[in-house]
């Protein structure tokens, strides 16, 4: 640049402005209103939590000795519970008079079967509720029969086998053969002898049974049911085996074995 030129540049007046730029009004308005909403929100979120937060310590907050409140423990929420529900469950139900009227009933009913029980045992409301629920005690039937009303067995099954009577009305056998009841009956004893060999004695009615005597060996025990078709006992042989049938206490001899060694009775 040439001196003159910048020589008249400096000559050239010099002017300073200043600008300020006005800030929108409607801009600011928008920042008021959002402003504003956030805090309306704000103090309703605040009221509700503060609300809860009250109802919350009333009822689940205890105090201290200077009056403090502070959370309650796990079994103080469980004790006031119970407290609760119990409470109203028992006020529930003596507030209802059908139930109240229903439970006296049932103890009405409770009290008289009990002294029933106690004092009137053969009483109609015994009878009823022992017939209703089976406890009756059922009474075994009583077999009284005479022993010429029964039909008897042998007491051998094989034929080939010799069952001799002897003149007091005892049969006797002596053969390696299995031994049985000639009717059916219950063991009312049972016995080893000194000899090794074994007493029997089985009870057909109330007043007839057989006397077993000399058996080798003796099969079941008192209380034992035996029927005709199962042995009671066996001989080896080595023994004569003995049988005396008896009404009450007197051997029966009015009878005879036939050639199947069936007992039959004399006529």
């Amino acid at each position: 640049m040439r001196e003159i030129d910048y020589a008249d540049m400096l000559e050239i007046p010099v002017n300073t402005v200043n600008v300020t730029k006005k800030k929108s009004k409607k801009k600011k308005e928008e920042v008021e209103l959002k402003d504003k909403v956030v805090e309306a929100i704000n103090e309703r979120v605040e009221g509700v939590l503060m609300d809860s937060i009250v109802e919350y310590g009333e009822e689940n907050s205890t105090f201290t000795a200077g009056g403090n409140k502070v959370p309650p423990t796990k079994n103080d929420k469980v004790k006031k519970k119970k407290e609760k529900n119990g409470g109203n469950a028992f006020k529930n139900f003596f507030n209802s008079k059908i139930l109240l009227a229903e439970f006296i009933a049932i103890c009405v009913l409770v009290g008289t079967i009990f002294f029933t029980n106690v004092f009137y045992q053969n009483s109609a409301i015994n009878t009823f509720f022992s017939n209703m629920f089976g406890t009756t005690t059922q009474t075994k039937a009583v077999d009284n029969r005479s022993y010429d009303q029964l039909t008897l067995a042998g007491i051998v099954n094989d034929k080939s086998i010799t069952c001799s009577i002897t003149d007091k009305g005892i049969m006797t056998v002596q053969a390696k053969c299995s031994i049985y009841a000639p009717y059916t009956g219950k063991i009312t004893n049972i016995e080893k002898t000194s000899d090794g060999s074994y007493n029997m004695t089985v009870e057909h009615t109330t007043k007839f049974k057989t006397v077993f005597s000399g058996l080798t060996y003796g099969y079941g025990k008192n209380g034992d049911t035996v029927h005709t078709t199962i042995p009671i006992g066996y001989s080896d042989g080595s023994r004569v085996v003995q049988a005396a049938m008896y009404n009450e206490e007197s051997i029966i001899s009015a009878y005879e074995v036939n050639s199947n060694n069936s007992i039959v009775w004399k006529k």
